[in-house]
C-alpha cells in the first residue's frame, strides 16, 4: 500500500525535532564558548581583551563583505532545487559560491595584512592584524560548508563546526599556552582563534563530503550567475547592515573611547547574546523551511511553524532575561572582576536583545521570500541612525553610550521589519502568535 501523505513530516514537526536537536547543541556550544571567553578575557584583562576584540569586530565586517551575500544566498537558493530536480544548478552552485567566498577571502585578509604592514614596528595592533589576516580566507570558506548543511537541512551538523568543534580546539590550545607558564598576550589569543577555525574547516569539509546527496554528485554542475548575484547584492547589503546595527560596536568604542572600554563593551554584549539562544535554534531550522514552503504555496502550515517557533523562543527568552538581569553581576565576575564594570551596559542591551528575540524570524521572513530589498532598506535606515547614534553616545557615555544605541536601533529595526511582514506577507511571527490557535495541518 502506498504511503499517506501524512507519513512525510510537517514544517513543524521537522521545526520541533531539528530545534531540540540544535537547542542541545547550542547549549553545549554555549557552555564551551563561555569557557573560552572566560580564559581569555582572565588571562588578557579588559585592555588585552580590547585590543583583540577590536580587531576581530573589524575582522568581522571585511568577512562579510568578502563573502558577497554568497552564505545567505546558498540558503536561500540550495532547499528549493531538490524538489525541482534541478541537480545541476545545485551542484554547480556549490563549486560557483565557493570560489567566489575564496578568492574573496584571499582579498579581504590581504587588505587587513597590508593594514598591519604600515603600522609601526612596535604597534600591539601589528602583530593581532597580520594573524588576523589569515583567519579571515579559512573563516569565509568554513561559513560557506555550514551554508551547505543548512541549505541541505541539517542544521544541527551545521552548527558541530563552528559551534563545538570550533570552541574546544581554541580552548585546547588556549589551555596549553596557560600550562607552560607564561605571559599570554592579545596575539597569542589570535592564534588560538586561527586554530580553532582551521579545524573546523577541516570538519566542515568532510561533513558535507559526507551529506551531500548522491543525485547532486552525479550531476553536471550548471550555472546561473546573473540569478544568484541578483539576491545575493541585497543579502549582502543586509548583512552588512546587520554588522552595522549588532556587530560594529566594539570597533567604534575603541576608537572614539579605549580599548579597555571595548573590551567591557564585548563582554557585555557576549553575555546579552545569551537571549538570542533560542531565536538562534530556531532560524537554523526555520530559515531554509521558510523558502521551501513558500514557494510551494504552503502558507497555513508556514505559519503553523511561526506559532511554534514563537513559542519555543519566548520559553527559553523570557526566563533567561530574568535571570541575567538578577544575576548578570555574578556571571560578570566570571570574566574577571573588572568585568563586573559592564553590568549598566549589559541591561540596556538585555532590553535590545529582548525585543529582537520576541519579533521572531522577521528578516528570514522577508529575506527567504523575496523580499530582501525591503528588508535592506529598513535595516540601511537603522544602521545610519546607530552610527550616528554611536559617534554622539561613545564619546559621552563610553560602552554604555553604545549599549543605550544598540537597543534602540534593534527595537527600531524589529518594529520596522514586523510591520513590512505583516502588511506584504500576513504572516505573525512575533511572541504575539502564542495568542494565536494552530490550524489543523494540511493533510
Amino acid at each position: 500500500m502506498p504511503a499517506s501523505p501524512r507519513s512525510a513530516p510537517t514544517a513543524s514537526a521537522l521545526l520541533a525535532r531539528g530545534g531540540v536537536g540544535v537547542f542541545a547543541l547550542r547549549l553545549g556550544a554555549v557552555v564551551l564558548g563561555l569557557a573560552l571567553q572566560i580564559g581569555l578575557t582572565r588571562s588578557l584583562g579588559k585592555e588585552g581583551y580590547g585590543l583583540l576584540a577590536v580587531v576581530l569586530s573589524w575582522a568581522g565586517i571585511l568577512v562579510a563583505l568578502a563573502g558577497l551575500g554568497m552564505d545567505t544566498t546558498l540558503v536561500r537558493f540550495l532547499p528549493s532545487y531538490p524538489p525541482q530536480k534541478k541537480w545541476g544548478l545545485f551542484r554547480g552552485m556549490l563549486g560557483w559560491t565557493a570560489r567566489v567566498m575564496g578568492t574573496g577571502g584571499v582579498l579581504a585578509g590581504g587588505v587587513l595584512a597590508l593594514w598591519a604592514w604600515q603600522l609601526p614596528l612596535d604597534s600591539p595592533w601589528r602583530p593581532i592584524l597580520w594573524v588576523t589576516a589569515a583567519l579571515i580566507p579559512v573563516q569565509l570558506l568554513a561559513m560557506h560548508q555550514q551554508s551547505v548543511l543548512r541549505g541541505i537541512k541539517n542544521p544541527v551538523r551545521s552548527l558541530v563546526p563552528d559551534q563545538i568543534v570550533r570552541p574546544l580546539v581554541s580552548g585546547g590550545l588556549l589551555a596549553a599556552l596557560l600550562l607552560t607558564g607564561g605571559v599570554v598576550q592579545p596575539v597569542h589569543g589570535a592564534w588560538v582563534i586561527l586554530g580553532g577555525f582551521v579545524v573546523s574547516l577541516f570538519w566542515s569539509f568532510w561533513t558535507v563530503r559526507r551529506h551531500l546527496p548522491l543525485e547532486a554528485k552525479m550531476a553536471d554542475p550548471a550555472t546561473e550567475p546573473q540569478v544568484w548575484r541578483g539576491v545575493a547584492g541585497p543579502l549582502l547589503w543586509i548583512t552588512l547592515m546587520n554588522i552595522g546595527i549588532n556587530r560594529l560596536d566594539p570597533a567604534m568604542v575603541g576608537w572614539l573611547d579605549d580599548p579597555a572600554s571595548a573590551g567591557l563593551y564585548a563582554v557585555a554584549s557576549r553575555a546579552s547574546d545569551l537571549l538570542l539562544f533560542g531565536l538562534a535554534a530556531v532560524n537554523a531550522v526555520a530559515a531554509p523551511l521558510i523558502s521551501e514552503l513558500y514557494v510551494q504555496g504552503k502558507r497555513e502550515e508556514l505559519q503553523n511553524m511561526l506559532c511554534l517557533a514563537a513559542r519555543g523562543i519566548a520559553l527559553f527568552t523570557l526566563p533567561a532575561a530574568a535571570f541575567l538581569l538578577f544575576f548578570g553581576e555574578w556571571m560578570l565576575a566570571w570574566f574577571g572582576s573588572e568585568f563586573v564594570e559592564a553590568r549598566p551596559a549589559m541591561v540596556w542591551l538585555i532590553g535590545g536583545q529582548c525585543i529582537n528575540a520576541l519579533a521572531g524570524s522577521v528578516g528570514f521572513l522577508l529575506t527567504m521570500t523575496g523580499h530582501q530589498k525591503v528588508a535592506a532598506r529598513i535595516l540601511t535606515l537603522c544602521a545610519a541612525l546607530k552610527i550616528g547614534a554611536n559617534l554622539v553616545l561613545i564619546p559621552l557615555y563610553g560602552e554604555i553610550g553604545a549599549a543605550i544605541s544598540a537597543a534602540a536601533m534593534v527595537a527600531l529595526w524589529n518594529i520596522l521589519l514586523y510591520r513590512e511582514v505583516r502588511r506584504r506577507l500576513d504572516f505573525e511571527p512575533t511572541i504575539l502568535a502564542l495568542f494565536r490557535s494552530p490550524s489543523a495541518e494540511s493533510p
